[in-house]
């Protein structure tokens, strides 16, 4: 009895296992008092996503390039107007025709409205229409009536009015893609001549 008031009397008594309770305690979430706490999770490392690129075939195939027939001709009309704005801002300050023709040879001729004045091809002569798209050998234009023509460019002379000059182009000199024709310094004296407007 002695004892116990001497060395239990008085004083808190654990009854737990103390060893067991001290291996169960993990000091990353525990804190002092009882409670748990989350620690934050680090972001894992994400590889940036890699774009897919189609390839030519697959465009080819899917039809991405290609021209909707179901649009009207009247739908591209501002967009030559857009042209014929810039073909004049191109060979405005130009000195003679011979550098007016050299530029509108290395210009962008989409939205132009091409004519074939003569070609090889005797189906092909008076086709007219809106530049859509060029190809390395030919013009695709959309004619007023609605169709869509693919005029071949080698046999072919074509018709362009920029404000009150008619510039005479001759198609094999255009033979090459649209995006390398301004990198590449034609000779307009043979590609292009100059006519009185009708």
């Amino acid at each position: 009895q002695r004892s116990f008031l001497t060395q239990v009397a008085g004083r808190p008594l654990r009854l737990d296992n103390i060893r067991k309770s001290a291996a169960t305690v993990d000091p990353l979430t525990d804190d002092a008092s009882g409670g748990r706490f989350v620690l934050p999770k680090v972001p894992e490392s994400r590889k940036p996503a890699t774009r897919l690129k189609l390839s030519n075939t697959e465009i080819r195939r899917r039809g991405l390039h290609d021209l909707d027939p179901s649009v009207p001709f009247s739908e591209y009309e501002a967009l030559h107007q857009l042209w014929s704005q810039y073909a004049t801002d191109l060979i405005a300050d130009a000195k003679s025709d011979t550098e007016s023709a050299t530029r509108l040879l290395g210009g962008d001729l989409h939205g132009a409205i091409l004519t074939v004045e003569s070609s090889k091809v005797p189906s092909l002569i008076g086709a007219s229409g809106i530049l859509l798209k060029e190809t390395e050998q030919t013009f695709q234009v959309i004619s007023r009536d609605n169709r869509l023509r693919i005029l071949l460019k080698e046999p072919s002379v074509f018709a362009v009015q920029v404000g009150t000059r008619r510039f005479l182009l001759h198609g094999q000199h255009f033979l090459h893609r649209a995006a390398m024709r301004s990198k590449v310094k034609p000779k307009a004296r043979g590609s292009v001549q100059m006519t009185t407007p009708k």
